[in-house]
């Protein structure tokens, strides 16, 4: 999971980045996080930060900067293969609805 989600810049991601407990930080500054049934409610927008966030969490725990729980770190994993399903989803809903919306071009006789 190295390669980040989202290359944009934000004060959360970069509070984060620079925070010495993430997930103390993810618990103060996201209320949902952590709770799938959260996850469905959500925009796009939204899952693509949630997943941002998440990546820089379990990046930090795979290089060992910081350690948590296993049972937290299998929570973590999970919320982040349920956020990305649910945002590959509304990919292709998105998809779909484009290809629903575009005329069809006749054959010229």
């Amino acid at each position: 999971m190295s390669n980040l989600t989202c290359s944009r810049s934000c004060l959360m991601k970069r509070d984060l980045e620079c925070s010495v407990d993430k997930l103390s930080f993810m618990k103060e500054n996201w209320p949902s996080f952590a709770q799938i049934e959260n996850v469905d409610r959500l925009s796009k927008a939204e899952l693509q930060c949630s997943l941002c966030l998440l990546d820089i969490v379990i990046d930090g725990l795979s290089k060992d900067e910081f350690s948590c729980p296993n049972k937290e770190l299998i929570r973590l994993v999970i919320m982040y293969v349920y956020i990305q399903e649910r945002f590959d989803l509304c990919e292709i809903k998105e998809l779909h609805t484009k290809l629903v919306m575009t005329p069809v071009k006749k054959k010229k006789e």
